[in-house]
């Protein structure tokens, strides 16, 4: 490591016990680190005095006044104490705090708007005490709301579009909410429409590069959405709703991209098995849906053999799984068939044991 580069705190932390050596903690004291992140078997007494002389010469907040003081300090002298110490905000007198003093303690901390009183609240302070979650959507008046508010009141649950006024319905608002959650189009304005489509394709453009695990994903995702808006923008004399239904919605998209679309990886089993390999998620799902069929399917078969040739034969049909079936099938097909319903169910249960079942674990035996 280089030393000509000045360390800090957080420097000293990592190398706290491996690589840290006389030299490298005096230099990181000189350049401001506190004393106390030093090991002890490293303080030698030139530290100890380079610690003084940086904390000598390093500028000390002043110290927090008392709650008496603090009715008889001027306005000036509030003010510096806020932006040293914002949560003394909780203890000015209410009739003394202004709008300097309420800027000064929210610039050192964004936190201490909870103690600022309601007569001095702005629609940036409010957005502000959303974030902090000070301030419920309910609690922010309708003269108060802001496009930010909106904003982040829709950017984790995009179906909360619902309860923002039309007039907050702004581009910046409508997608961020559609990039929460893509259905919530027909909440959005006609005339915004175009411009809405056009903003979410730019916000999923940006998780790309502000999120490498899930980029492709993302960029799939903002193909899409160009792809449906030039589409939406062909198709003359229909409204924009009714294009987007026509497009087959968003949710559709999504679930098609999550689930059709084939991994990077090369399968290593050829026919069905690898075209299921290259599809784990829709291999997935069908696996978990035609368990459950087959869980009811045999059943149905168990209690019908009990009904039909009693106890016993319910028993046994019950414990050989995908085996008992076939029996059924064969009675099914035969030239009295006996019970067709229960056949048919029975050829369901039996392809998914004794088909299905080997073709979904194939590639995990590969």
């Amino acid at each position: 490591m280089p030393t000509s580069a000045p360390l800090g705190a957080n420097t000293l932390r990592q190398l706290w016990g491996c690589l840290l050596s006389p030299a490298l903690a005096l230099q990181a004291v000189q350049a401001g680190a506190p004393l106390h992140t030093v090991p002890h078997w490293l303080r030698t007494d030139a530290l100890e005095q380079a610690a003084q002389q940086a904390s000598l010469a390093s500028p000390q907040p002043p110290a927090p006044m008392a709650r008496a003081e603090l009715h008889d300090a001027s306005d000036a002298a509030l003010v510096q104490q806020l932006q040293s110490h914002p949560r003394t905000l909780a203890d000015v007198p209410r009739a003394r705090i202004t709008h300097a003093m309420v800027d000064a303690a929210l610039r050192a901390d964004e936190s201490a708007v909870c103690f600022v009183p309601k007569r001095l609240m702005t629609p940036a302070r409010y957005a502000a005490a959303l974030r902090q979650g000070v301030k419920t959507w309910e609690q922010i008046p309708d003269a108060m709301l802001s496009e930010e508010a909106c904003a982040k009141h829709v950017r984790e649950a995009g179906w909360r579009l619902a309860d923002v006024p039309t007039p907050w319905r702004t581009v910046a608002v409508c997608a961020a909410a559609m990039q929460a959650h893509a259905s919530v189009l027909q909440h959005v304005p006609d005339h915004l429409q175009p411009q809405v489509l056009q903003a979410a394709q730019t916000l999923t453009v940006q998780a790309v590069s502000d999120s490498q695990e899930h980029g492709a994903m993302a960029q799939r995702l903002a193909q899409q959405l160009a792809g449906q808006w030039q589409a939406l923008q062909r198709t003359p004399g229909v409204p924009w709703m009714q294009r987007a239904r026509r497009q087959g919605g968003w949710v559709a998209l999504l679930a098609g991209s999550l689930v059709l679309t084939p991994s990077s990886q090369p399968p290593t089993q050829g026919g069905l098995a690898g075209w299921l390999q290259l599809r784990p998620v829709l291999a997935m799902l069908l696996h978990l849906l035609g368990g459950a069929c087959a869980l009811v399917g045999h059943a149905f078969v168990s209690v019908g053999a009990w009904r039909a040739e009693g106890a016993y034969a319910g028993l046994v049909s019950f414990t050989l799984l995908g085996f008992s079936e076939l029996d059924w099938v064969w009675r099914s097909v035969s030239p009295e068939p006996t019970r067709p319903w229960l056949g048919a169910t029975a050829a369901l249960v039996a392809a998914y044991v004794l088909v299905w079942w080997p073709l979904y674990r194939k590639p995990g035996r590969a």
